[in-house]
């Protein structure tokens, strides 16, 4: 059908989605790194809990009736350490969090500074198409990546307690310390495995977004050739045209001229190659030039063994009244005829 969208979106198209703020986003990504980045914060901070908490319960064990006529004093000598734990932990995880969040989306995604996004839209507001996008197939994946995930996640959550349940049992009796010593390593060694699941299930969920995003980006036929029109409109995409045209015209010539049979020469200003060959109906141009495109051509030449004829007046006719390709004109036969009987007169003379 004409209006199936079969093509692949233009450069054009995902620029200005991208201006638009529509760029792949994987938000199960984004939820798996801070997650990880939470675990590895925890596990810097483990050991220093787990002996913040001991020496609180020590101090609680050895207090002196004494000290309870001053409760106040008490309590705050016993929870400063825990307190002041508790803020530099909270602080260090906002501080990662945040340089987590802000690289997650510059690495997928990259940065985007979309301010229509900011402007309300009133289309937003019809119901009719919020309940479409409620049962799009967009949403049902999500529901079922969401149920797919949270089995895998309790699955293994459910398989690793049953295999350590009766190591937190058996520390049950032996002193505090050693409780949560055992207790913080088996929560640790969990939250990794958790969270290196999550990361798997999140680059799963990645990979689809970004196959949903160019799947909806897709255009038709129609819409490809009226962006190509556009595209070759824009006097700046010409300009790049022309040079990338210029360009390949230029090696294409340098390329001929390893193939040419004489290099006409001004001698300092044009160079005009020709070719000439028995089945030819006329000696051919096949690279001509002024300047440094003048001397890459002598230069290829003299590199390739092919005859320079200082022919000033001659040089500059060819150059001006031929294009690249062209057979020379009539009124050139007599003296380009010499100039190749020039030629093969001295491939006969190397042959002796």
């Amino acid at each position: 059908m004409a209006d199936e969208k079969t093509e692949k979106p233009t450069p054009r198209k995902l620029r200005r989605a991208r201006e638009q703020g529509q760029v792949p986003r994987s938000r199960e990504m984004q939820s798996a790194l801070v997650f990880l980045a939470v675990v590895v914060v925890l596990g810097m901070v483990y050991n220093k809990t787990l002996y913040t908490l001991t020496r609180l319960l020590i101090l609680w064990r050895d207090i002196s009736p004494e000290s309870l006529l001053k409760p106040e004093q008490t309590i705050y000598s016993a929870w400063k350490p825990v307190i002041s734990l508790w803020v530099w932990t909270v602080v260090l995880l906002g501080a990662v969090v945040l340089v987590v969040v802000v690289l997650t989306n510059m690495v997928f995604g990259g940065f985007v500074l979309a301010w229509k996004r900011l402007i309300p839209r009133l289309d937003a507001l019809n119901p009719i198409s919020n309940l479409k996008n409620m049962f799009s197939l967009n949403k049902l994946m999500e529901t079922l990546f969401g149920i797919v995930k949270l089995f895998v996640i309790s699955a293994v959550v459910y398989l690793y307690l049953k295999d350590h349940w009766a190591a937190l049992i058996s520390v049950m009796g032996v002193n505090f310390k050693a409780q949560m010593y055992e207790f913080i390593e088996v929560v640790n060694s969990l939250l990794w495995r958790v969270g290196l699941i999550y990361l798997l299930i999140a680059v799963v969920d990645w990979y689809y977004q970004k196959w949903h995003y160019m799947k909806n980006m897709r255009m038709t036929k129609q819409e490809v050739k009226e962006e190509m029109k556009a595209m070759e409109g824009n006097p700046q995409v010409k300009s790049k045209i022309r040079q990338k045209m210029y360009a390949m015209v230029m090696r294409r010539m340098l390329i001929d001229t390893k193939n040419a049979t004489a290099v006409i020469t001004n001698p300092t200003e044009f160079a005009v190659a020709i070719q000439y060959e028995e089945n030819m109906v006329a000696p051919k141009v096949v690279a001509k030039g002024t300047g440094w495109m003048a001397k890459r051509i002598k230069d290829i030449a003299r590199k390739h063994g092919i005859p320079i004829f200082r022919r000033p007046r001659l040089a500059r006719r060819l150059f001006w009244e031929h294009e690249v390709g062209d057979y020379i004109k009539p009124d050139f036969y007599l003296e380009v005829a010499k100039i190749i009987r020039d030629v093969i007169m001295r491939k006969r003379r190397g042959r002796r």
